[in-house]
């Protein structure tokens, strides 16, 4: 064992040592009690002690640190876990009464996907609820299969042969880029029509489809065709940025000159925004824009109001 030759000094402390088995570079040692009682030589100049007052003030009381309380997004108040359901791409929260009351409303106006309520007060944000949240809420069989409907409004379309009246279904894509359809029913019957005016189209006929009253109707009123369906918008209140409300459309369109600004079922929600600010601007509805920029622009069809 090492020895270290002790410095003289004026002052000895005894220590109570306890030895341990040491595994770097020295040998387990093993003592009696007696022997483990040392007495160590030091320098009373080499023990500092410090006795400010800092070092005997008192500590500050103990807070308790309480979780946060998720408020609901809807209502704003307090939510309990049983009764709290988030979504899961931006982690809003909703009590279930809340949620459930907004989900069939928007079940009800034909409006699918259902956009995220804290989404529409947080312009950062942008997402649909999840399909999951949607079915367990409780929503009546009717409600739901009108949701079940409208799901498949985005992949499909129901189509009822004016001939056979039997019903089929096309792809959605197919349904809007066709105006003559053709039934499909096993039962053969391939009845040609037209997709707007429900006439039947012969086989050699190019059909040139001209609804004169409803026409002459539209024109009167105002009313402007969606762009992406053709249903026909009428619009009561509100600027001139719509949103076609039919199963499976989604289109936004300016309903002053009637073109299309954003297809919703073909692109990601994100640029809707961007898609609105290109419209408009040509539009020229945004005064703080040069005159140069508007002077490039497309000559302005159209406005907000």
């Amino acid at each position: 064992m090492r020895t270290a030759t002790p410095y003289p000094s004026t002052s000895r402390i005894d220590l109570a040592l306890d030895f341990y088995p040491l595994t770097v570079d020295f040998e387990a040692i093993t003592t009696s009690p007696d022997e483990s009682y040392q007495t160590l030589p030091f320098q009373s100049s080499s023990l500092r002690t410090s006795r400010s007052e800092d070092s005997f003030r008192p500590l500050p009381p103990f807070v308790i640190a309480r979780p946060a309380v998720d408020h609901c997004g809807v209502c704003g108040d307090p939510l309990d876990t049983d009764d709290m359901l988030s979504t899961r791409n931006c982690h809003h929260t909703f009590c279930k009464s809340c949620l459930h009351s907004y989900v069939l409303v928007k079940i009800q106006e034909r409006h699918y996907p259902i956009s995220c309520p804290g989404c529409l007060a947080d312009r950062h944000t942008s997402n649909y609820l999840e399909e999951d949240i949607l079915y367990n809420l409780g929503i009546a069989p009717k409600e739901t299969q009108i949701l079940v409907d409208l799901q498949l409004s985005l992949h499909s379309r129901t189509v009822t042969c004016p001939n056979c009246k039997e019903i089929t279904t096309m792809g959605r894509q197919d349904y809007f880029d066709n105006s003559v359809m053709t039934c499909s029913s096993s039962a053969g019957c391939a009845h040609k029509w037209c997709r707007d005016c429900e006439k039947e189209v012969g086989d050699k006929e190019i059909h040139h489809c001209k609804n004169k009253k409803l026409d002459r109707l539209m024109r009167r009123k105002g009313w402007k065709y969606c762009p992406g369906c053709r249903t026909p918008i009428q619009k009561e209140t509100g600027c001139n940025h719509m949103t076609c409300g039919a199963p499976g459309c989604r289109v936004h369109f300016c309903y002053k000159c009637g073109d299309m600004i954003f297809d919703m079922s073909r692109s990601r929600s994100d640029g809707l925004s961007a898609a609105i600010t290109t419209h408009y601007s040509r539009c020229r509805q945004y005064p703080l824009l040069s005159t140069y920029t508007l002077a490039r622009a497309i000559p302005s069809r159209c406005s907000i109001q």
